[in-house]
């Protein structure tokens, strides 16, 4: 029990500390984390670029495995796989709402879809939110995802930096005919850098 409480009374002088030091620092933090996402946001278009783009059609050239009739990868938006089987039956396959799929099409005409529902990543993301304070402009990045659900963390100002504001949150990514897997409506605890707790929510694009 005692090293319980020496433990948690540790944890809470380390965020203490951190408190503190977010109070004092925290215009020096804000331009380090614009910085910081303006260079992966840089990175990740200039990855995009030489990437290309890969959908029906426009196909990306690729050396497949010699067991392979066709591979697509796709991404955020349905995609539909139509073959025809060795005994010349039509077969369609459908992926719909994955963050990343790959669908292998083999040349007896069988289809194999894999999904990647879940993972790490680090995805920068501007939106906006609100909380207590009134609105804020975001700085935000996509930590981790499961499904259409995503682990986010960043930041909120409103004009000339009156109230800042970092905050965790949950988000949820819808994907239909009016949102196609890129804007997370999320909600989360928020810290200002005042001193004030409470809550925060709003939407942010992945970029």
């Amino acid at each position: 029990m005692l090293t319980l409480l020496a433990i948690l009374k540790t944890i809470a002088g380390a965020l203490d500390k951190l408190f503190h030091f977010t109070v004092a620092y925290w215009k020096q933090m804000l331009m380090g984390i614009g910085v910081l996402a303006i260079g992966m946001t840089l990175l990740h278009l200039k990855g995009c670029h030489k990437k290309g783009t890969t959908n029906p059609s426009n196909p990306t050239n690729v050396k497949l495995p010699i067991t392979d009739k066709e591979e697509i990868i796709v991404s955020n938006n349905q995609v539909q796989v139509v073959s025809r089987n060795a005994s010349g039956q039509t077969v369609v396959k459908t992926v719909t709402g994955t963050r990343g799929a790959k669908v292998e099409v083999k040349k007896d005409g069988t289809i194999k879809v894999t999904e990647k529902t879940h993972g790490w990543a680090l995805n920068p993301m501007l939106g906006a939110g609100i909380n207590s304070t009134g609105p804020k402009a975001v700085i935000a990045y996509e930590i981790y995802y499961y499904k259409k659900l995503d682990l986010i963390g960043g930041m909120g100002a409103d004009k000339f930096f009156s109230h800042t504001a970092f905050f965790a949150a949950v988000g949820y990514t819808p994907i239909n005919k009016f949102f196609h897997g890129n804007t997370s409506f999320w909600i989360g605890p928020m810290m200002d850098v005042g001193g004030g707790k409470g809550v925060m929510a709003g939407f942010a694009l992945r970029i």
